[in-house]
């Protein structure tokens, strides 16, 4: 399959740590924009979800590439120069919760 047809998911912890002390909340606003400012709504799925684990590491976020398999990466700051694409190559990546 090739990279452009890939659906991803970006789930964001929203939990009390991640979410009301570390930023969670305002990162995935900002996603969700930008998701729809560039037209992503049928690649991109954005997922809230309530604690994935890793609260001192947060905010956090799993990306999910379909048929590509998954990535954890915690300290995630919302700028508009990021994309999925550096996330995965340059953030800083945990094992999985999953793993």
């Amino acid at each position: 399959m090739s990279d452009a047809a890939r659906r991803l998911t970006v789930v964001v912890c929203r939990g009390p740590t991640c979410g009301e002390k570390r930023g969670s909340a305002a990162l995935s606003a900002r996603l969700a924009e930008t998701i729809k400012a560039r037209g992503l709504e049928e690649r991109v799925q954005l997922v809230d979800e309530y604690c994935l684990g890793h609260c001192l590491r947060g905010p956090n976020i799993v990306v999910h590439e379909e048929g590509a398999g998954e990535a954890f990466f915690g300290g995630v700051l919302y700028s508009p120069m990021c994309t999925l694409r550096n996330w995965k190559r340059k953030g800083k990546r945990y094992p999985s919760p999953n793993d």
